[in-house]
């Protein structure tokens, strides 16, 4: 209870979540992720927004879904959230705020996109997210996009392969 607790207390204060906001709900129930996109805004009185199987599958309807109900705040698996950064979006969508996370993320937001991403990473044992960062447009191209620091009250190590900590800096 106290992981899920920290981590909607955490996001609800990352992303400033707001009674008035309106999130999608795209995860299927036995993905981790679901527990993320339900938990925040309900306990802080904003609304779920939850599109037909169909629509989830499809990036085209998916986007025009997030456009046509005016969702603010989303969260894509990485394959999704890549095919919908390729895409062009109007500059009045209400989307500020795309989530991204379950795979290693590959690609970075190409500029003038309306909307921020956010990558997250985090095992399932860590109640879904253990680090977070927004990815910014203009990246190493060489290195893939970063995986960010870890969210309030959690520590993360970065181990090698003998499961030693690595200096800073170090791959």
């Amino acid at each position: 209870h106290r992981g899920l607790a920290n981590l909607v207390a955490w996001h609800n204060s990352a992303f400033v979540i707001r009674p008035d906001d309106r999130a999608s709900q795209l995860a299927g129930l036995g993905f981790d992720a679901a527990v993320w996109e339900i938990w925040p805004y309900l306990s802080a009185g904003a609304s779920l927004s939850i599109p037909p199987a169909r629509v989830r599958q499809d990036p085209e309807q998916l986007q025009a879904w997030l456009l046509e109900e005016r969702i603010p705040v989303a969260f894509a698996p990485t394959a999704m959230a890549e095919r919908l950064l390729a895409m062009d979006w109007p500059a009045t969508t209400a989307l500020r705020l795309l989530l991204t996370g379950g795979e290693a993320l590959r690609h970075y937001p190409r500029p003038g996109l309306p909307f921020r991403l956010v990558n997250n990473y985090g095992p399932t044992e860590s109640t879904v997210v253990a680090t977070s960062s927004p990815v910014p447009t203009a990246g190493l191209q060489d290195s893939p996009p970063p995986i960010g620091g870890p969210i309030a009250n959690t520590e993360i190590y970065l181990l090698d392969e003998r499961l030693r900590p690595v200096a800073d800096g170090a791959p």
